[in-house]
């Protein structure tokens, strides 16, 4: 059984123009030490689980991010290049599918172009993208939209009570100036006049936007927060509402 191998480390570079031979320093490595140093070198690629040359011709790397409110990317994922599947998807692309990846796999933000991953890793169900006509807009975008603009009428004119989860107590939605109308709570029987209300408020010039207090996971019954604005003068009447 071969125990040891001999390696040869290259000490200097030949002179361009001349004869001079290259110098080897030759030592003696065992081949359990080699092995080890070999896979070292070896990654499993987050596309395929294959194993993958760290820093080789095939490896690519994608920064993604694990919350859309992170500054910096929270991971690098280590991918193949140029390999594709029998099915013919390409392997840096198998994290971005979610049918390899179920609930965890990452999506495009048409709004900041960050690569962020689709549900929180944290709890299992929190989804932080909405799906707009213009693409996925990751939770912080979204967020930003809605504090400046308020939500979309035609959103609740179709039916739709469009919102997120704030912070404990909504200081979001206080520093940027809307004061609370009301508490709803909301299920197949009473939603439509919850809309009809909300629809009545922007009519009267306020700005809404709709806090998620505690619902169901299916999204379609439990308690939510009505906030408005008034966007046409700098003093905030107070409106009282709710049940």
């Amino acid at each position: 059984m071969v125990k040891s191998i001999h390696v040869g480390v290259q000490l200097g570079m030949p002179t361009i123009g001349t004869d001079r031979d290259v110098t080897y320093n030759r030592f003696e490595l065992p081949i359990e030490e080699l092995r080890y140093m070999v896979e070292e070198l070896m990654i499993e690629c987050d596309g395929c689980g294959e194993k993958l040359r760290k820093g080789g011709k095939q490896h690519d790397t994608r920064e993604v991010y694990e919350n859309p409110w992170d500054e910096y990317p929270t991971r690098t994922l280590d991918l193949h290049k140029e390999k594709y599947l029998s099915s013919g998807e390409e392997c840096r692309d198998i994290p971005f599918n979610g049918y390899y990846y179920g609930d965890f796999y990452y999506e495009f933000c048409v709004d900041c172009c960050r690569e962020i991953i689709v549900r929180n890793p944290n709890n299992g169900w929190h989804e932080f993208f909405r799906y707009e006509e213009e693409g996925p807009i990751c939770l912080r975008c979204y967020e930003e939209g809605i504090l400046k603009f308020g939500v979309e009428r035609k959103d609740i004119e179709d039916g739709r009570l469009p919102g997120m989860f704030f912070d404990y107590g909504n200081p979001e939605l206080k520093a940027a100036g809307y004061i609370e109308h009301g508490r709803y709570f909301v299920n197949s029987r009473s939603k439509d006049s919850v809309r009809e209300e909300i629809l009545k408020i922007m009519d009267a010039g306020y700005q809404v936007v709709i806090g998620y207090e505690r619902l169901a996971n299916t999204g379609d019954e439990g308690h939510i927060s009505v906030h408005i604005k008034n966007v046409y003068s700098n003093k905030q009447e107070e409106v009282h509402g709710g049940n």
